[in-house]
């Protein structure tokens, strides 16, 4: 038989604890396939970009397949792109603002299971609210200045809007925003879909130069050496930027199957309009 057969197997396994159950049509696995890679994809390089200088430097495999197959590349053999080469795409841009994953007033991460399922949180008895970092993580050795937001997608409404500054070559915090709220952290919390926006400004790398004149100012109107504020450039560079953070998905909470293929369908649903902005937002 063929010695790679067990990779469908580990598709569905991948695919079940995502969504908690296996699609039954071609369209939907297929789907469901590529949503498991892309977000597996994106949580990794983000948790990495946000440890910068604890860990850096990702290698990696398997870009593209040298034959039709199975597999974990995010170009196939026919050079169709899956979606994971977008997710990687965005996860991947130069200034990119990242939603940390929800910890409790400690720093200990949240949502982990305990005993029967139970949070480690609840089964303690503790009411400590959970919360998630929004950082920026800087790749280039300058200064810009933000305009950010973040939206849910479902229904449009703004959890987190701000400016703020990407310090040279490392992490940046820009405030902190419950997405999943209580102690259980966010895989116990209701679907969504949270959408990431921003615009930052600065003197800007090669190719990327509006012509325009800006005046910048850091968050508090002061000239921080600290954050290496730009201030009155010329050539400004505008870079427009897109990411997504989500909640609820896996859930931990069980979910009768209907519920499980209802989540699923939103997700593909919040997937469509998100792909359309990534498109115009990062061609």
């Amino acid at each position: 038989g063929d010695p790679h057969h067990y990779r469908i197997e580990l598709m569905a396994k991948q695919v079940r604890e995502l969504f908690g159950f296996v699609p039954d049509n071609l369209d939907d696995y297929v789907m469901a396939s590529q949503i498991s890679q892309a977000e597996a994809f994106k949580f990794h390089i983000e948790y990495f970009r946000a440890r910068k200088w604890r860990t850096t430097g990702i290698i990696w495999w398997n870009l593209m397949d040298g034959w039709p197959q199975f597999s974990d590349a995010v170009v196939d053999y026919y050079f169709d792109k899956k979606l994971a080469y977008h997710y990687i795409k965005v996860s991947q841009q130069h200034v990119c603002i990242i939603v940390k994953e929800a910890v409790d007033a400690n720093g200990v991460l949240a949502g982990i299971p305990g005993k029967d399922g139970v949070p480690l949180a609840e089964a303690e008895g503790s009411a400590v609210k959970t919360f998630n970092d929004i950082i920026v993580s800087n790749d280039t050795r300058e200064a810009w200045q933000l305009e950010y937001e973040i939206s849910e997608a479902q229904s449009g409404r703004i959890v987190l809007k701000g400016e703020g500054c990407a310090a040279p070559d490392c992490n940046t915090c820009l405030g902190r925003v419950s997405l999943g709220g209580g102690p259980a952290g966010p895989n116990f919390a209701e679907p969504a879909f949270y959408v990431i926006k921003w615009k930052a400004f600065g003197k800007g790398m090669a190719g990327r130069s509006s012509g325009d004149t800006a005046v910048l100012k850091s968050s508090t109107g002061e000239a921080d050496s600290a954050k290496a504020v730009i201030s009155t450039v010329q050539d400004a560079a505008v870079i427009n930027g897109i990411n997504h953070y989500i909640t609820g998905i896996p859930s931990i909470i069980e979910k009768s199957e209907d519920e499980l293929r209802k989540v699923f369908g939103q997700y593909k649903a919040w997937l469509t309009g998100y792909m359309e902005e990534v498109r115009r937002i990062l061609p």
